[in-house]
């Protein structure tokens, strides 16, 4: 075999080896993306499972103490209280639950009230809470970002600001929605000042909710709404605690204080986050418990 004819043959050699070796990265390539869709699928058959024996468990819970108001009360607390977390002494499975009331602040749908003679106090309370928000934080444009909020509760309002991130149904009705309204005002804006918001210590996305659980407002919501000092709240206020008491304990403003709107028995309704391992992997889903009515199932995927 001549020089020429080797050369060749060695070339088209390399080629089939390279090319071999192509095909086995796509192959390996593909049988990593199998296994992790084939992760995801079990993981989501799990969150399934996890959802309704969850669920159920909670509502028995609730369901055994009967028209006990104290027992009912004792339940609803210790699951607010902290989270729970099981695992098994033996293998890799992990799942943790926490319950938040529905209700543990303001109801940002509040501010579609505003021409609504028997519920005007409750756009005062949202607006003025979202004016504190909005000049605590040093928000660059505040008109925009209030015009953008306000025109997802009520489409009706304003004019003049693009409406494409508004849903067919009015309201703002999970924080995930709100942080999409807030992410647009940001670049259209380009104010990073609203990224320090944790918007979930304010508002709550119940939509008809007329009523909060304000025995679990957050520090900074009582501060900013009630006019008492941020660490006076922080060193003295527990979940749980009477708010007009603290309030008028510490000399906050009691402008809005309302027990009709500010409830001091705790309502059944909650948002429940549940996180669980598959392996090494982590995953979570949430849902709503409202009154033995277990609706909102939502798969977070992997965390």
């Amino acid at each position: 075999m001549d020089k020429r004819r080797k050369g060749i043959v060695l070339f088209i050699t390399l080629a089939v080896i390279a090319s071999m070796l192509t095909l086995i990265g796509v192959i390996f390539s593909y049988l990593n993306e199998s296994k992790g869709s084939a992760m995801d699928t079990a993981a989501m058959i799990q969150a399934n499972l996890l959802y309704r024996d969850t669920a159920e468990g909670i509502k028995g819970m609730i369901k055994k103490s009967g028209n006990d108001k104290e027992a009912k009360k004792a339940v609803l607390e210790t699951l607010y209280s902290a989270p729970i977390s099981i695992r098994p002494a033996e293998g890799d499975i992990f799942v943790g639950v926490e319950c938040k009331p529905l209700n543990g602040a303001i109801n940002i749908n509040w501010l579609g009230y505003e021409n609504n003679e028997t519920s005007k106090k409750l756009y005062d309370i949202a607006q003025l809470l979202l004016e504190g928000i909005i000049q605590q934080y040093n928000v660059a444009n505040p008109s925009q970002l209030e015009e953008m909020i306000r025109s997802a509760v009520d489409p009706e309002y304003g004019s003049g600001v693009e409406k494409d991130y508004v849903k067919p149904k009015p309201g703002i009705r999970s924080l995930a929605q709100l942080k999409a309204i807030v992410l647009d005002y940001r670049f259209l804006s380009d104010d990073p000042e609203v990224d320090k918001i944790d918007w979930e210590k304010y508002f709550s996305f119940d939509y008809d909710s007329l009523t909060a659980d304000s025995g679990y407002f957050s520090e900074e919501l009582i501060a900013l709404l009630f006019a008492v000092d941020i660490e006076t709240v922080r060193s003295e206020w527990s979940q749980g605690d009477d708010l007009t008491q603290f309030v008028r304990t510490f000399g906050g403003d009691e402008s809005f204080l309302d027990t009709k709107i500010f409830l001091t028995d705790i309502s059944e309704k909650m948002h429940c986050h549940i996180t669980y391992g598959i392996g090494e992997e982590g995953y979570a889903f949430g849902f709503d418990y409202r009154q033995e009515r277990i609706d909102g199932f939502e798969f977070y995927g992997k965390q």
